[in-house]
């Protein structure tokens, strides 16, 4: 399982913690277009995201506005609620058949608890996501809508080459009308 070399490999998972993971993951291999996450449940796992593509999205006034794109090696889940274990806003949709892996809370919180190494991992992961974030936030206050797409396709191209482009355009804060005009170098700041 890609998900457990990954953690061994790269974060150094004890071999304990690794055995305890093997038997309380769950594999499923879905179609594109499955919801992982719809708007009003409550998020009770971690997904990875062992092949494929995913993005999460709200869907509000019947508008979606996609809030990120991940690729296979990412892990997925709704962070308010799974950690305050509430009612999701958000939704996550496969955009091509996956294969994904769940971390049930239940047996995260119990790997924390009773092997206290695997705390610093799950630090170094959701510090990974805290700097994106951070980037994003920075990108959509402080670029202009073509530095926001040039980022995008430079950092992301497989997403950009493989994501619908309404998604994308919702991904960078404008509309499709916007996308089309600067790729086809008419946008005027």
């Amino acid at each position: 399982m890609k998900l457990l070399e990954i953690l061994t490999n790269s974060y150094d998972l004890p071999q304990v913690a690794a055995q305890f993971l093997k038997t309380n993951l769950v594999a499923q291999t879905l179609p594109k277009h499955t919801l992982l996450l719809a708007k009003g449940q409550v998020c009770n796992c971690i997904y990875f995201l062992e092949t494929g593509m995913a993005r999460g999205f709200y869907n509000e006034k019947s508008e979606e506005s996609t809030s990120w794109f991940v690729q296979s090696g990412d892990f997925i889940y709704s962070p308010y609620s799974f950690l305050k274990q509430l009612p999701t806003r958000e939704c996550v949709e496969l955009l091509e058949d996956s294969v994904v892996v769940a971390i049930p809370l239940v047996a995260l919180n119990h790997i924390y608890d009773t092997y206290p190494s695997t705390v610093r991992i799950g630090l170094s992961i959701t510090e990974k996501y805290m700097l994106l974030y951070d980037q994003r936030a920075y990108s959509l206050r402080c670029q202009s809508a073509e530095q926001r797409l040039k980022g995008f396709m430079e950092n992301y191209p497989d997403i950009y080459a493989k994501a619908q482009k309404k998604h994308v355009a919702s991904y960078l804060g404008m509309d499709n009308g916007t996308l089309s005009r600067i790729l086809s170098g008419k946008h005027k700041e």
